[in-house]
């Protein structure tokens, strides 16, 4: 069986790029970061790759609309999800080795939906910081009681990226 130059062109960056978003969750999960920045970022990224690279992935399906549609997709999860991670990861395994003990109040408990790879409803806190809220996830080992706790003490860095990461959790009562 013979594979075409153009899938193996057109399908390693955007297989890269979804598997690197997958990583990326994770990484966000542990940065104070604005959700409209990140957005943002994968946005103007794709943006950027689709007009680059328009005349090289325009034309896969006859249909135009249908067309954009695909090769829109294609450079969003291919450059947009490669790149995202690439600043998520860079910020938090470069980040500084200096930590700070800070303790926020919780505003709000709650649990995310079981999933596929879980085994429980993984328990959640949001708290705010510096006017960002951020949603923390624990084990399910807490799910019963996690409404208990008053406050959450964070390990934080400074990422090389001035965000701010979190390095270790423990919920206070």
């Amino acid at each position: 069986m013979k594979i075409k130059t153009a899938t193996i062109i057109y399908g390693v960056p955007f297989w890269l790029g979804l598997i690197l978003e997958i990583f990326a969750v994770d990484l966000f999960r542990l940065t104070f970061i604005s959700t409209t920045v990140s957005v943002a970022l994968y946005v103007v990224t794709g943006l950027i790759g689709f007009f680059l690279l328009r005349r090289k992935i325009k034309g896969s399906v006859k249909n135009k609309f249908l067309d954009l549609i695909v090769s829109l997709t294609w450079s969003f999860v291919s450059f947009g999800g490669t790149l995202i991670f690439l600043f998520l990861a860079s910020n938090y395994y470069l980040a500084k080795h200096d930590t700070a003990k800070q303790t926020f109040p919780i505003v709000k408990t709650g649990t995310l939906g079981k999933g596929f790879f879980s085994s429980c409803a993984q328990p959640t806190v949001d708290i705010e910081k510096d006017g960002l809220s951020k949603e923390i996830i624990f084990k399910c080992n807490l799910s019963e009681n996690i409404a208990s706790y008053k406050s959450i003490e964070l390990l934080t860095s400074k990422g090389a990226l001035v965000f701010d990461i979190i390095k270790d959790k423990q919920l206070v009562e």
